[in-house]
């Protein structure tokens, strides 16, 4: 389960509650999760240039 102020922000399997949108949306900053070999990581994402 992911909360953000109190609140169900994503409910569910682990693959689908820890993606790079929701974790980024839960934490008002933007990050990449990726998964190798069953280990999760989390970086700050890239700036995109506009």
């Amino acid at each position: 389960m992911l909360l953000r102020g109190g609140r169900t922000l994503a409910a569910g399997p682990v693959d689908e509650v820890l993606t790079t949108d929701l974790i980024s949306a839960c934490f008002d900053y933007p990050v990449r999760i990726t998964r190798t070999e069953r280990r999760w990581s989390v970086r700050p994402a890239q700036p995109t240039n506009a």
